[in-house]
């Protein structure tokens, strides 16, 4: 193919047009190269000299063109983009992010591990003989089980202080939520009923070979539990039942320390 030349007005910038040649030379090769015969100013506005479509681009620091800008029109307020911005990282801060505010809630950022918590609580009990498979201290409210509402959480330790060094042993019920139609009376037959059996999420065992005691307390570990539950809202529900005949001396001889994972 033989060298063309082709030729262009555009607007000159002080309202009128001036001619230029854009010769197409052959290379030979199956390439084309493309010339600007002469020079001429562009006036500045919304002039779109064409469209470039770029295959690829090796790495390093490649022009594409070369652009001198004498002014830009003013920006309204809002957030417009003119361009992109690239951060050197051997720059000081400059790979650190400043967030001002998070709205309180659910909102994450990325993967982080869960929490740990230990929940303390000492049931009013009976300050006398308690009979075989009996409730001990009511229902207990374990607050702040899970992280949040219907998040799951894991039981991974219980310790048991016994200040009438009794060494009972438990059975421990827990529920998702408030079980209210069954049996749960202090210092009275326990009796689950079929609805709050629907509840019951998990149980305990905790044995009297289980129990370190001093000269007139006692105290018992559990650990490596690992019974998850989902509680309803952010509070798991236990329900004590002791498997032998004991005595206590005072209403707040017992507490439970129960540990969660918390997802």
């Amino acid at each position: 193919m033989a060298d063309k030349i082709y030729k262009l007005s555009l607007p000159d910038g002080s309202g009128g047009w001036e001619d230029v040649d854009v010769k197409l030379a052959d290379n030979g090769d199956g390439t084309y190269s493309v010339a600007v015969e002469g020079s001429i100013s562009i006036d500045p506005g919304d002039i779109k000299i064409g469209s470039v479509d770029v295959d690829s681009i090796a790495a390093g620091d490649n022009n594409i063109g070369n652009v001198d800008i004498v002014s830009l029109p003013a920006l309204p307020v809002g957030t417009n983009i003119i361009g992109k911005v690239s951060i050197d990282q051997a720059t000081a801060n400059a790979n650190e992010v400043v967030i001002k505010s998070i709205t309180a809630g659910e909102t994450h950022l990325g993967e982080v591990g869960g929490s740990t918590i230990n929940v303390a609580v000492t049931p009013a009990i009976t300050a006398g003989a308690y009979g075989a498979l009996d409730t001990i201290g009511g229902i207990q409210t374990i607050a702040n089980a899970s992280r949040a509402s219907g998040k799951p959480t894991t039981l991974q330790s219980l310790i048991i202080k016994d200040l009438a060094m009794q060494s009972a042993d438990f059975r421990i019920w827990f529920f998702n939520a408030n079980p209210v139609t069954g049996t749960y009376t202090d210092n009275s037959a326990l009796d689950i009923d079929d609805t709050d059996f629907g509840l019951c999420v998990g149980v305990v065992n905790c044995s009297n070979g289980e129990w370190v005691n001093g000269l007139d307390n006692g105290v018992l570990f559990l650990n490596n539990i690992g019974l998850v539950m989902t509680p309803a809202i952010t509070s798991l529900f236990a329900v004590v039942e002791i498997i032998g005949i004991k005595t206590f001396a005072s209403v707040a001889d017992l507490t439970f320390i129960y540990g969660f994972f918390r997802e």
